[in-house]
């Protein structure tokens, strides 16, 4: 990379790995520091837009997107512990975020400024392959899908902090080529309802149970896991789903809103028959199930 650098700031030539060269024009402040990046086809046009943008730098109009810079990474581990602490994202979702960001570094995207990341650096990491045991294969379009609302989700909140950590959200221009999830013309394999009775069979007592509920209500097994007789309404025959279980600990559901589930009847018989039998006719609230380790 060659730079020349004027007292307006500098151009840099930077090869892309197609071949292609760019010449990247920054405007710096009164202190020197780069408070803005352009790129152009040839140094002409680069020269050429910053002299056309140094009256705006002398009469400060320019500074108001003065951005502090700070690498990918660092911002990004902030960001997710920051929204963690207020209870804006769960645990498991910071774990993804974590995910999506040591892949992010092993591509090197992470050593980046926030505000250097260029639409082309995103489009070059989507094309990326990731390490799995026995060789390389490329990302999934779901990874691809999650680690790009991910990082919008940096850009966005980096342009709202004072001072700006970024100006713009390349993800939002034109030349990011957004990925998109296959056509889901394949059956999902799912159990026929005579499968489903057969696996129930084989499970032993209470846990044919668990999974039957699982199965009728469509919750998750934390969900399920977390429930407790006070959120069966036998009568009515509706579970109320208004917490989950994760990693040893209760908390909100991913919603974050309670949910009413409507239950079949003959798991309401098997539930209230299975109620009696351990807990008897008396309050059973707060008590364990037997096998299950959880709250029935």
């Amino acid at each position: 990379m060659t730079t020349g650098r004027t007292q307006r700031g500098s151009v840099s030539l930077r090869k892309l790995s197609t071949g292609a060269t760019v010449f990247d024009a920054f405007l710096r402040n009164e202190q020197g520091k780069r408070v803005c990046r352009r790129g152009f086809g040839s140094r002409a046009e680069a020269v050429a837009w910053l002299e056309e943008a140094t009256p705006e730098v002398r009469s400060r109009r320019f500074l108001r997107n003065q951005v502090d810079p700070i690498a990918l990474a660092d911002y990004a581990r902030t960001w997710t512990e920051a929204r963690l602490a207020t209870g804006a994202i769960r645990a498991s979702t910071a774990d993804q975020y974590r995910s999506h960001l040591r892949r992010l570094e092993r591509a090197g995207l992470g050593a980046l400024k926030l505000d250097e990341v260029t639409a082309s650096d995103v489009n070059r990491f989507l094309l990326s392959v990731k390490r799995v045991k026995g060789g390389d294969k490329p990302l999934g379009s779901k990874v691809k899908r999650a680690t790009t609302v991910f990082l919008s989700g940096l850009f966005e909140a980096g342009m709202t902090e004072t001072p700006k950590r970024c100006t713009e959200n390349p993800l939002r221009a034109k030349a990011f080529h957004r990925p998109k999830l296959p056509r889901g013309n394949a059956a999902r394999d799912l159990l026929t309802q005579a499968e489903a009775s057969a696996v129930l069979d084989q499970c032993g007592h209470p846990w044919g149970l668990f999974f039957w509920l699982l199965a009728a209500s469509g919750a998750r097994i934390g969900e399920v896991g977390a429930a407790r007789w006070s959120d069966v309404d036998l009568d009515l025959g509706v579970l109320t789903v208004s917490r989950t279980f994760y990693r040893g600990a209760y908390g909100p559901t991913k919603g974050g809103e309670p949910r009413e589930v409507d239950l079949p009847g003959q798991v309401l018989g098997a539930l209230a028959h299975y109620r009696t039998e351990t807990f008897g006719t008396g309050p059973v609230d707060g008590a364990r199930g037997p096998g299950l380790g959880l709250s029935w």
